[in-house]
């Protein structure tokens, strides 16, 4: 999971990110935000969300996606970068730990629902080793990881297109003073 929240800041955690900097930052945007999250569960779901994206565009945009994510696993990543994204998501964990009352119990609550039942999943809470060895990733681990986990993962696509009717009728009963 901290692999998983490393990588979706190097994709997706602000303008040079790669999806970020493809889809957004470019000279004729395909959408107005990327948004990268992960539910976890006894099966971790994986959520790349793009808003205001132009209704015509969206099969353009899902596909491109996937071919983005393979591209991206198969040439040498941004490692100065990436080091960035761990530190970051590293100080992250360190802060809602400090700052959160629920970032604790929340994994609490997640371990007993989820976890195994010695508990031995609770350890892992104990400190930050796994970015530890996370810092000792080189460029081949990360790749390998992008390509099992997102570009050559089996996955659903939502398209959502959105009603026109529906809103232009919330336009018209929106009233604003």
């Amino acid at each position: 999971m901290a692999a998983l929240y490393v990588i979706s800041t190097y994709l997706a955690g602000s303008s040079v990110s790669v999806l970020e900097n493809h889809f957004v930052e470019i000279k004729e945007p395909m959408a107005s935000q990327v948004s990268f999250y992960m539910e976890e569960r006894p099966d971790t779901v994986l959520w790349l969300a793009f808003s205001s994206v132009p209704t015509k565009k969206l099969a353009e945009v899902e596909k491109e996606v996937i071919e983005v994510l393979k591209k991206t696993a198969s040439k040498p990543l941004n490692m100065d970068y990436l080091r960035d994204c761990l530190k970051r998501q590293k100080r992250k964990v360190k802060f809602y730990a400090d700052l959160s009352g629920d970032h604790l119990s929340r994994q609490a609550i997640t371990d007993f629902l989820f976890g195994e039942t010695d508990g031995n999943t609770l350890k892992d809470m104990q400190n930050l080793k796994a970015y530890d060895e996370l810092d000792r990733w080189g460029d081949v681990e990360w790749r390998n990881f992008v390509k099992k986990w997102l570009s050559d993962a089996h996955h659903i696509s939502i398209l959502g297109k959105p009603a026109a009717k529906l809103a232009k009728k919330l336009k018209e009963e929106e009233v604003c003073p």
